[in-house]
C-alpha cells in the first residue's frame, strides 16, 4: 500500500514541492540546502531576509482522522483503497503502562483502554506518508497572505522565509 500511495502521490504531483520529509531523493539536507540557497539569492538581491523556524509539538498525534480521510478523498483516493486506509487509521486503541519498584516490589500500573480519534500510526511505514498528505496545502495558504513568502518543510518541521526589498535607510549609528 505504501508503494502504491507514494507512486500515486508523486505521479499526480499531490505532495507539495516544498515538502522534503519522507520522500524519495529528498532529505533534511535537501530542505536545508534549498533554504540556504534561497537566503543567499535574496541577500545577493539586497533584500532583507528573516526566517521563522517552527516545529509542531506532537504533530503526528494531532492528525484528525475525519479530516485526514477527507484530505485523502480530495487527493483522489476513493473506493476500496480509501476504505482500507480508513480501517487502518480508525478504531485504534491504546493504554499507558508504567512499571516501577516500590519497597522492593515491581508494581504495574495501567490506564484504561481508550480509542484514538487523532494520530497517525507511529512506527508504521504509512504514518509519515499520511501525515505529509494531511499537512499539504500550507504553502498555498501562506502565499495567499503574501506571495514572496517561501516555505521549506521536512515532515513537521517548517521554515518560513520572508524576504523584502526595503528602501535605503541610513544606519542607526
Amino acid at each position: 500500500m505504501y508503494n502504491r500511495l507514494v507512486e500515486f502521490f508523486e505521479n499526480n504531483n499531490i505532495l507539495e514541492e516544498e515538502q522534503h520529509g519522507f520522500r524519495q531523493n529528498r532529505s533534511v539536507i535537501t530542505a536545508a540546502t534549498k533554504f540556504i540557497e534561497s537566503v543567499i539569492k535574496d541577500i545577493d538581491k539586497k533584500k532583507k531576509v528573516i526566517a521563522i523556524l517552527m516545529d509542531l509539538t506532537k504533530a503526528f498525534d494531532r492528525v484528525c482522522h475525519l479530516k485526514l480521510i477527507k484530505e485523502l478523498q480530495i487527493c483522489g483516493i476513493n473506493g476500496l483503497p480509501l476504505k482500507w486506509l480508513e480501517s487502518f487509521i480508525k478504531g485504534r486503541k491504546q493504554f499507558v503502562e508504567v512499571k516501577c519498584v516500590e519497597n522492593g516490589a515491581l508494581l504495574n500500573y495501567r490506564s484504561s483502554l481508550r480509542e484514538l480519534n487523532y494520530s497517525v500510526p507511529q512506527g508504521s511505514v504509512l504514518g509519515p506518508l499520511l501525515f505529509i498528505c494531511y499537512f499539504r496545502g500550507l504553502s498555498k495558504k501562506l502565499n495567499q497572505i503574501k506571495d514572496n513568502n517561501k516555505l521549506f518543510l521536512y515532515a513537521d518541521d517548517s521554515t518560513l522565509q520572508i524576504s523584502e526589498q526595503l528602501p535605503n535607510t541610513k544606519p542607526l549609528f
